[in-house]
């Protein structure tokens, strides 16, 4: 409550909390403090309560941080010596397993969950954001500055890091539960994600001592199993008895016979959940550890080399614990860029010998996946190339039985092999497996969950000149079989037409015939016919590339009849530009028609003055907000992904981005061609310049893309240095007329009965322009420099820069197009009659 009232009135809030602060504090520590022994229910009662405290005291650093800052010392002390007291329940109840163990918890009047763990989230939460302020700094690191505290406090921070037998039972049997745990970015929350989360934050406030810390906590959890060989810790023995049962397909007095065997040999071993724990939460930080290690003067001394010798190694060759090897696995991954030579060979392959063992378990199999994705990334080539087969043998060995992030991972770990060498990946040996993820990729990508990674995949693949014909002359027959089958299924041939776009992109120029002779024509006459958004919306994308990639033999193909490629798709583009086609439908017609003016030239020239007529009255119908409004897939190939219908409402700029561009494009090649023409075109009484002007001043802030925001730039300025009279005539809309008088009547007519419109002033087109300019160079200035606005000067001298600095570079890579997008002037000279 006092939180929404200091957004509207933030000193009544103030004037509440500032007599009375000091007594909820004090009150709160006492209860804090409390601990009742003995009776369980008056426990489960004292954790809800001391949650319900904890989360007052968040909300409240969070939002009136004065208030608490000056009592955290005191509020710590109390939840320290919690988090100390109940790390004994939480590793005997959660981690061991052991006694009756009462898993009790209730939900408050308001739904939410209360008990043990719960408690512990919000410890933990509180803890963090303690951490992050100035004045805990000395109490973390001490009057020395030795930091005697946060090595106490990352020791206990391990404990909670460790499996949990409900976790152990759940990863052992669901591949996708363990791998979405696994991920940074995961959707599930529990003790052990908590615990990692304080840990991340401790090494961002305090970097200078954190690894000396961790460094502390992980050899005392090593001298304490070290011990626990003498006494034979049951917590390899309770795994082992889980392990059995579930994987040992056996009678039980068998079971029971290995059970005692294993049991003695345990005695011999440490603890492997904690070991776990440690690895895990050193490979967690292990960017940044490589660079302290490597940093000379940071100081950090870390033993790397005798934790690989003597805990890594030893956990690797532990076939019988498959979560310890896993993380084994993973964690030599890790520190793949500082391995050494002989070590890294090693561990390659033993995470590809457990990778096409059959008996390994799903722990197993899913590390030595992510391992394999980051040795062949990291680690040099040459290193990897030699168990390149094996690798993409065994992770296509699971590809029939993986699903949703399994899967995903699955194909990430493909995609990274097959980078390594495109030499190995042609040969005989690689052949077969590359059959089977084909077809199987093929089969799974109608699930959109995986759709984007397989993308990835076929256009990574694509990439491999060798490879490259075998691959297209396994595809296309597919990929032609699924355009002709008649299907209605809207998601099915769009992945289809994605996966010919993958396998154009990822392609060389000129494509081979197959193309031209599978595809071309099926697609055609399925975008011809089809009124479906989303199969146009990729069949534009698709003959976007076709074009760009394959021009020349667009241009010389013929069907039947004579009617040659570039007629088709002409005649496809006056389509998708007729009014009565909705804007989602033709959302990417402007692209397929600035790569048909680049690539085709002259042979569109009888024609081209049609088709910009029609796009002229496009953007003219386009400014009708009811025209506007309709429907996209919200992830677009700018930013190198698939797109996904989510019924998201599409943004107005988006479509007229697509139209403005090209003429963009031609007023680079030839501006005084195109004033021309659009001066000539009349629209209800506007000229078409007038239109594309209007459309271009307005919604160029909105447009999107680095290439897209490029081109536009650079020809505004083109526009604004232009001396034709016509184009210092043009005026459009300015800045909006805000005045107290109408402010009042605005809010209570314009959102709800649609009245009194918003009033602008009228700028002439070199003046609106400059200001779009100079507004477009601050935040470019700002995004890059982290620095106040500028201050706007000379309006002519910051013209000067943007056109300079906008201006095409050699050596400029332009992330989303795969060639330059500067044609030669002589590409556009038809447009003047020449």
């Amino acid at each position: 409550m006092l939180f929404t009232l200091k957004e509207e009135h933030p000193e009544s809030a103030e004037q509440f909390l500032q007599p009375v602060m000091a007594q909820w504090i004090e009150a709160f520590v006492r209860i804090l403090k409390h601990r009742t022994q003995g009776n369980e229910e008056l426990q489960m009662a004292e954790y809800g309560l001391k949650m319900e405290v904890v989360k007052t005291l968040t909300l409240t650093i969070r939002s009136f941080p004065k208030y608490v800052v000056p009592h955290l010392t005191s509020i710590l002390e109390p939840i320290w010596l919690d988090l100390i007291h109940l790390r004994e329940r939480y590793v005997n109840e959660f981690v061991r397993h052991e006694g009756a163990v009462d898993y009790e918890t209730f939900q408050d009047s308001d739904g939410e969950v209360i008990g043990f763990e719960t408690l512990l989230f919000e410890q933990f939460e509180f803890f963090g954001l303690a951490a992050r302020k100035k004045n805990t700094r000395t109490l973390f690191l001490g009057p020395k500055g030795d930091g005697e505290l946060l090595k106490e406090v990352v020791y206990m921070i391990l404990s909670y890091m460790q499996m949990t037998e409900e976790q152990v039972e759940t990863w052992l049997t669901d591949a996708n539960q363990f791998v979405a745990d696994g991920e940074d970015d995961t959707y599930n929350f529990n003790v052990r994600i908590a615990a990692e989360d304080l840990l991340l934050i401790l090494l961002e406030k305090f970097p200078e001592k954190f690894f000396d810390a961790l460094s502390f906590g992980v050899q005392k959890h090593l001298e304490e199993s070290n011990k626990a060989r003498t006494t034979g810790n049951p917590d390899w023995y309770a795994f082992t008895c889980l392990f059995l049962y579930t994987c040992v397909p056996t009678g039980a007095h068998k079971v029971i016979t290995l059970l005692r065997t294993l049991y003695s040999l345990s005695l011999s071993c440490c603890r492997w959940k904690i070991q776990e724990a440690c690895l895990l939460a050193i490979g967690r930080t292990s960017e940044e550890l490589i660079d302290a290690i490597q940093d000379k003067q940071s100081g950090v001394q870390f033993d790397l080399a005798g934790l690989f010798d003597h805990v890594v190694l030893e956990h690797i060759k532990s076939t019988e614990y498959p979560f310890s090897q896993g993380r084994a696995f993973v964690f030599a991954s890790q520190f793949a860029r500082i391995l050494p030579a002989n070590l890294s060979n090693q561990y390659v392959v033993a995470a590809v010998t457990a990778l096409q063992a059959s008996a390994a378990t799903i722990p197993v199999k899913i590390s030595a996946l992510k391992a394999m994705n980051n040795f062949c990334q990291y680690l040099n080539r040459e290193s990897v190339a030699p168990y390149q087969a094996n690798i993409l043998e065994g992770a296509c060995q699971l590809l029939p039985s993986a699903t949703e992030d399994s899967l995903i991972l699955v194909l990430e770990t493909l995609m990274a092999a097959a980078k390594v060498c495109e030499r190995i990946l042609c040969n005989p040996s690689a052949t077969e497996s590359y059959d089977q993820f084909l077809i199987m990729n093929f089969t799974i990508y109608f699930n959109h969950i995986v759709a984007g990674v397989v993308m990835d995949l076929f256009e990574e693949l694509a990439r491999n000149q060798a490879l490259y014909p075998a691959l297209s002359a396994r595809a296309l027959p597919l990929l032609h079989s699924t355009l002709t089958s008649g299907t209605e299924d809207s998601p099915m041939l769009s992945s289809a037409i994605d996966l010919v776009t993958a396998l154009v992109r990822g392609g060389p120029s000129s494509l081979p015939p197959q193309y031209t002779q599978q595809i071309f024509l099926p697609l055609m006459h399925l975008l011809w016919a089809t009124e479906d958004r989303d199969v146009l919306q990729s069949g534009e994308d698709c003959l976007k590339f076709l074009v760009q990639k394959d021009s020349t033999n667009i241009v010389q193909w013929r069907d039947a009849t004579g009617k040659s490629g570039l007629d088709y798709i002409v005649q496809f583009v006056a389509k998708l530009l007729q009014p009565a086609q909705t804007e989602s439908a033709a959302l990417f017609v402007g692209d397929v028609l600035v790569k048909l003016i680049q690539k085709t030239g002259n042979n569109l020239a009888p024609v081209l003055p049609e088709l910009l007529n029609a796009v002229v009255f496009r953007l003219a119908t386009a400014e009708s907000p009811t025209f506007i409004q309709v429907g996209m897939r919200s992830i677009i190939w700018g930013l190198g992904l698939i797109r996904f219908w989510y019924g998201l409402q599409l943004n107005p700029t988006l479509s007229l981005q697509s139209l403005v561009l090209v003429f963009a494009h031609l007023i680079l090649a030839q501006q005084e061609t195109v004033i021309e023409f659009l001066s000539n075109v009349n629209i209800e009484g506007h000229s078409g310049l007038q239109v594309v002007m209007n459309a271009w001043c307005e919604n160029y802030e909105s447009f999107q893309g680095y290439y897209s925001l490029k081109v536009s730039a650079i020809a505004l300025s083109k526009m604004f240095l232009s001396t034709d009279p016509r184009v210092q005539a043009l005026t459009v809309k300015g800045d909006l007329i805000v005045s107290q008088s109408n402010t009042a009547h605005k809010i209570n007519n314009d959102i709800f009965l649609g009245l009194a419109p918003d009033q602008y002033t009228v700028l002439p087109v070199p003046v609106k322009i400059v200001k779009i300019l100079v507004a477009d160079l601050q935040n470019s200035m700002e995004a890059e420099n982290d620095e106040d606005s500028i201050e706007s000067g000379d309006e002519v001298v910051l013209l000067f820069n943007i056109i300079m600095a906008m201006g095409p570079q050699e050596g400029t890579d332009w992330e989303d197009v795969d060639e330059s997008p500067f044609a030669p002037a002589e590409d556009y000279a038809f447009l003047s009659g020449q």
